[in-house]
C-alpha cells in the first residue's frame, strides 16, 4: 500500500537564463486612401499637387514647397514612432478610377515623409519610396503594384506619413485608390 503524499518541499533555485530569442518581424503600418485620390503633374516631369495617404482617408490637393510638405493648419495623417526603429519595406497598390489617354508614361510615386523636430514640416525620407512607371493609356479598374526594400533608421518621436505624386513629360491628372503597407523593425 502507498501512504499519503507528504508535504511539498521548498522551491529550488532559479535555473540559468536561456538564450536570447530571434528578433521579431516588426510591425506593419497599413495605409489606404479610402476614397480615390487625384494627383496632378505639370509638363516636364514636375510635381503638381500631391496627396497625403492615411488610414482609410486621404488629403488631396497639397502642394510641395521646395520638396517639403507643410501641414500647418491642415489635416494631419502622420503617426509618431513610439521607439527607435528601422523602415525596411514598402508595398504600394494603385487601382485606376478614371481612364486616361496620355502620349507619355506616368511616374507614380509613394514616398515616406518625416518630421523629426517634431513640427508640421515634413520632408522625404531618402530611399524610402516606391515608384511605378504607368503607361499613358489607363483604363478604369487597372491595377498596379510594386514594392521596395530599404534600411532606414528612424528615431523615437519622429512623425511619419505617406505622400503620393504623379509626374510625366506632359501635364497629367491621375485618379485612383491607393493602399500601402510600411514595415518597421
Amino acid at each position: 500500500d502507498t501512504g499519503p503524499t507528504g508535504p511539498t518541499g521548498d522551491t529550488g533555485p532559479t535555473g540559468p537564463t536561456g538564450p536570447t530569442g530571434a528578433p521579431g518581424e516588426g510591425a506593419i503600418i497599413p495605409f489606404a486612401s479610402g476614397t480615390p485620390v487625384t494627383l496632378t503633374g505639370l509638363a516636364g516631369n514636375l510635381v503638381g499637387t500631391v496627396a497625403e495617404i492615411g488610414f482609410g482617408f486621404n488629403v488631396p490637393g497639397l502642394t510641395l514647397i521646395g520638396g517639403s510638405l507643410d501641414l500647418a493648419g491642415l489635416t494631419n495623417l502622420a503617426f509618431t514612432m513610439p521607439r527607435d526603429g528601422t523602415l525596411t519595406d514598402l508595398n504600394v497598390y494603385l487601382r485606376v478610377t478614371a481612364a486616361l489617354a496620355l502620349l507619355a508614361d506616368i511616374n507614380f510615386t509613394v514616398q515616406v515623409y518625416q518630421s523629426t523636430a517634431p513640427d508640421e514640416i515634413f520632408t522625404p525620407v531618402p530611399g524610402a519610396a516606391v515608384s511605378i512607371v504607368l503607361p499613358g493609356n489607363l483604363i478604369v479598374g487597372q491595377i498596379f503594384s510594386a514594392s521596395a526594400s530599404f534600411n532606414v533608421p528612424v528615431t523615437e518621436g519622429t512623425r511619419l506619413l505617406l505622400v503620393a505624386s504623379a509626374t510625366s513629360l506632359l501635364a497629367v491628372t491621375l485618379e485612383g485608390s491607393i493602399s500601402a503597407g510600411l514595415a518597421i523593425s
